[in-house]
């Protein structure tokens, strides 16, 4: 083999070397990407699972609530049947003035009970939303940035990739030049 013809298969050998590591670099930048997109997504899923699991459990509480509320209902209906069944034995203006009393009392009561609840309830959903949403809009911004540097980062990628093949054919050189020095003296 001509000696022209060695150097050309040296150089191509370590361009290969140089592009395989520059290949590389980018496969595990572009793995990192996608790492970073995937944990990203099964955060935000796991946010939108444990609120729907919370909203589940909210709706049974409220279920469990109602049926109280029912029985409540029952133990008033009975309650006031009997004061109704007192009061058409002894109908006056005042006794139907008391059983209206008495049906708004309950009323009140099953209200004011029921807003803490309600509120708290309330209260839970928002605050769930709104990390649902923050987080959503943090993986946009986060997505959004990372595009911005990437084709940045892959310019610079490209310039040290060159500048590396560069550097490393002047060492090449260097040596050849070095070992024909050395091999005439």
């Amino acid at each position: 083999m001509s000696q022209k013809a060695k150097q050309k298969n040296e150089t191509n050998v370590t361009e290969t070397f140089v592009e395989t590591f520059w290949d590389q670099f980018e496969v595990a930048l572009s793995r990192i990407s996608k790492e970073n997109d995937e944990r990203s997504d099964a955060y935000l899923d796991a946010v939108k699972q444990m609120n729907k699991f919370s909203g589940d459990y909210r709706k049974t509480i409220r279920g469990l609530y109602q049926e109280t509320r029912s029985t409540n209902d029952e133990l008033v209906k009975g309650i006031s049947s009997s004061i109704s069944e007192k009061l058409k034995r002894e109908p006056s203006q005042h006794s139907q003035e008391l059983y209206k009393q008495w049906r708004d009392i309950t009323n009140k009561f099953e209200e004011i009970s029921l807003t803490p609840l309600n509120q708290t309830f309330d209260m839970i959903e928002r605050i769930e939303k709104r990390v649902e949403q923050n987080t959503e809009d943090y993986i946009k911004y986060s997505r959004n940035r990372r595009k911005a540097w990437s084709s940045v980062s892959n310019e610079y990628i490209q310039i040290l990739r060159e500048q590396n093949k560069q550097a490393v054919g002047r060492i090449e050189d260097s040596f050849r030049t070095f070992l024909r020095t050395g091999t005439n003296n």
